[in-house]
């Protein structure tokens, strides 16, 4: 029975070790999603693009608050003006939220462009360096120098591939459907 267990044993073992000798000679890299997002030429240009739309939209906004508050100073102080100027307080509101979803959904619109370009990219680097594993940073608590960081040919890549992200506003979608007819 001592033998058996012994045979056991040496057969687990052998494997294991067999295992880790496979597993040490595939690479794993990691890639830091954030910092593409941040540093490529694309990710910039979707930051810029939703900023100034950011500042466009506060502009009408703000244009439109400084017209309610013309509203208010000159209405009298009956039921039937300050019911209005209610209304277009809460319009207000609505206006401010219902932009800052668009601009969100927006971004988000872009960002997701540029994940489908990054995946490919990431999908090249596999192949090419015969890479096993790839981890983005965020996931990681610990790793060892030898550990490959794809992050910086990640965003050389993307950055020729794809510099610019079109971001497409319900305006300039409605342009482009009336040039096309």
């Amino acid at each position: 029975m001592r033998f058996i267990h012994f045979i056991f044993l040496c057969f687990f073992f052998g494997n294991v070790a067999a295992h880790e000798e496979s597993v040490s000679s595939n690479i794993i890299a990691v890639i830091d999603l954030k910092k593409v997002a941040k540093d490529s030429k694309a990710g910039q240009d979707i930051q810029r693009q939703i900023k100034q739309l950011q500042d466009k939209a506060r502009e009408n906004l703000t244009s439109f608050e400084k017209k309610v508050k013309e509203i208010d100073s000159k209405s009298d102080q009956s039921l039937e003006s300050r019911q209005r100027v209610e209304d277009l307080s809460v319009a207000m509101y609505k206006m401010t939220r219902d932009e800052r979803t668009r601009l969100q959904n927006l971004e988000q619109s872009a960002i997701e462009k540029m994940n489908i370009e990054v995946e490919e990219i990431i999908k090249d680097v596999i192949k090419e360096k015969n890479i096993a594993l790839v981890i983005t940073n965020d996931a990681v608590v610990q790793k060892s120098p030898k550990c490959m960081d794809i992050t910086k040919i990640v965003i050389k890549r993307l950055d020729e591939q794809m510099p610019k992200v079109d971001i497409i506003t319900e305006d300039a979608q409605a342009k482009e459907q009336s040039d096309d007819r």
